[in-house]
């Protein structure tokens, strides 16, 4: 399951982030996964927040349907 990390960059130790780690999501979503010219794995953010947004998405209709469900019981 994937696990949002505080972090430190290498080309920036003074700054912490927050974020996921490249390894771990790649296992899930591999195409949001870069491989960088300096050998390092990427996160493509823009298109985890899109796909994050699809899953909340979906989340609420199923709320809805639940809601529905129960207010008929």
């Amino acid at each position: 399951q994937l696990q949002p990390r505080t972090f430190r960059m290498i080309s920036d130790r003074k700054r912490r982030h927050i974020g996921v780690i490249a390894q771990e999501l790649a296992v899930l979503l591999p195409e949001l996964v870069v491989d960088g010219e300096d050998g390092y794995l990427s996160v493509n953010y823009a298109e985890l927040q899109m796909h994050t947004l699809i899953v909340v998405q979906h989340l609420m209709r199923e709320v809805e349907r639940l809601q529905k469900e129960c207010i008929k019981s």
